[in-house]
């Protein structure tokens, strides 16, 4: 047990070395293919507990049922299952906002290790509050467990993939792939999940917690920042820089420009250029003429990465922008986790759809989700530039919300309607991934790699409060009614099925309102860092 925390081993190439795999401190050829081999698979068994937290909406109706017995109706006490499965997105906004330097410092392997270990013990108590049908114990488990295997999840992972495919000039393909597995694991989740919880709610719990431990455990010893994996030939140089830094953090790019490998930097000039704006720093007047030519004013990823110095935690708070890229980031995320999340008692209260057709409706909306991440991060920089992409699906989300809303205010038991609510949802999954893989190269663009981790971080917070707000707007468009039955069997009254109709098509009209201002914010409110403090 010693050696497994020594850290040689949770900081080093342990397994990597005994598997055989490229070791990324021998060569650049070695890192190259670490980066193409070895990256993405433990990439892809990090994300596993994503599963369950993006696909436990197959979850709610059973342990609805489970909890509040057979006749429970949809009403905000009993959306306390629905506020237990969100809890990891505030317990995680607490972590990445408090302390994203500690955990992007702290030994991967280590950090991996201890929320693989919570995620388990978390999955075995909500089992047992399950057990005795304690939906507060329920709660409070998965908020005061869940933090650190969220943060480590949602902001660590995703800043390792985007910082070693940074190296090859594709960071938005580590994003891409990232997002892709998260996206996965839930879509595997939408089957297996339903299929353990019709049998025992209560023994899904301990089974998913178990699978889950055993799948991720590799990546305790695969998955390592890139400064952790230096080159052998660059190790003083890379201590001596460790040593002169103030915060413990080394910059990979630092690293690089030592071994004479090129990063095409762009300045913060080309940054607003690439915005729409025009720079007010003294610092870069001037610059615009003395730019590579215009074909490679940005780097090879497609987009603008500017020049910003680290920045404190301090300084960023007194920043105009940070708190307004953190309202419109939240105002994007609001619709999307809305449907993503409710999936299941929307199309069973609204459709009266069948457990079966749940699911399916589930796999197509999370399929979509995580292709679509994998796709964008693939064709981002070669085929379309970050601008063009974001401002295509922040147009598009509030359309496709405007649309859904009216069609299920509409009413009706028509075949197409029900098939039409589905495309709009898999498009609305469309914009939602996508916006997602854009978190990464959107804020390289606004704020340089030194300031990656933490705006990363504030963004994953803004996301984590969006996707808390959402499903609320949708379970209060449920529980309007006051006598709509989760056992959709028991929704015999046809004016109660209007009025149900009348408020969630309300509810979705709402979120394409929102969705409308968070596409107005990064039309005319999001910009390049500033140097203008509160």
């Amino acid at each position: 047990m010693d050696c497994i925390f020594k850290s040689s081993t949770l900081r080093g190439t342990w397994l990597i070395d005994k598997l055989g795999l490229p070791n990324p401190t021998k060569s650049i050829k070695e890192r190259e293919r670490y980066i193409q081999l070895v990256i993405p698979v433990a990439v892809f068994l990090a994300a596993v507990p994503f599963g369950v937290i993006y696909g436990f909406n197959v979850w709610l109706l059973p342990l609805s049922l489970s909890l509040y017995g057979q006749d429970a109706i949809y009403s905000l006490r009993n959306g306390v299952v629905l506020y237990s499965f969100s809890a990891i997105l505030p317990a995680t906004a607490f972590f990445v906002l408090t302390l994203p330097k500690q955990l992007l410092t702290m030994s991967t392997g280590l950090l991996q290790l201890i929320a693989t270990i919570l995620f388990l013990v978390m999955a075995i108590l909500s089992g047992i509050c399950i057990h005795f049908k304690s939906d507060i114990g329920l709660f409070f488990t998965q908020l005061l467990l869940s933090g650190i295997p969220g943060a480590t999840g949602s902001l660590v992972t995703v800043i390792i993939a985007v910082t070693w495919y940074r190296e090859v000039k594709r960071p938005a393909v580590g994003a891409g792939y990232y997002g892709f597995f998260c996206g996965l694991w839930p879509v595997l989740f939408s089957f297996w999940g339903s299929a353990l919880a019709e049998v025992d709610i209560e023994s899904s719990m301990y089974i998913a917690g178990g699978i889950n431990f055993i799948l991720q455990l590799p990546a305790v010893f695969l998955l390592r920042s890139a400064d952790e994996l230096p080159l052998e030939s660059n190790a003083n140089i890379m201590l001596s820089a460790d040593e002169g830094s103030t915060n413990g953090e080394t910059d990979t790019a630092t690293m690089y420009e030592s071994m004479n490998v090129s990063l095409r930097d762009s300045t913060v000039a080309s940054s607003y250029r690439a915005w729409g704006g025009t720079s007010s720093n003294k610092e870069t007047e001037g610059l615009e003429d003395n730019l590579l030519p215009k074909e490679e004013s940005t780097n090879q990823a497609g987009f603008a990465e500017a020049q910003v110095p680290t920045l404190s935690q301090q300084e960023i708070n007194k920043t105009f922008q940070t708190w307004i890229q953190f309202f419109v980031w939240m105002a994007a995320f609001i619709p999307g986790f809305a449907l993503k999340y409710t999936v299941s008692p929307v199309m069973s209260a609204v459709f009266g759809a069948s457990l079966l057709l749940q699911t399916l409706s589930s796999f197509a909306f999370l399929f979509v989700y995580a292709i679509s991440r994998l796709i964008v991060g693939f064709i981002i920089g070669p085929v379309l530039t970050v601008k063009t992409m974001l401002t295509f699906v922040t147009i598009l989300s509030p359309i496709c919300f405007f649309c859904i809303g009216i069609l299920v205010m509409k009413g009706g038991d028509e075949i197409w309607r029900l098939v039409l609510y589905i495309v709009l949802n898999c498009i609305i999954a469309f914009t939602l991934g996508t916006k997602k893989v854009l978190i990464s190269p959107v804020n390289l663009s606004l704020w340089g790699v030194n300031n990656l981790g933490t705006l990363v971080g504030r963004t994953m917070a803004s996301l984590c409060f969006g996707a808390v707000i959402g499903p609320i707007i949708i379970w209060c468009g449920l529980s309007a009614p006051g006598d709509i039955y989760i056992d959709n069997t028991l929704n015999t009254s046809v004016q109660q099925q209007a009025e149900l109709e009348s408020f969630v098509g309300g509810a979705l009209l709402i979120l394409g309102g929102v969705a409308l201002f968070a596409c107005f914010g990064f039309f005319f409110l999001v910009k390049p860092h500033e140097k203008h403090v509160l």
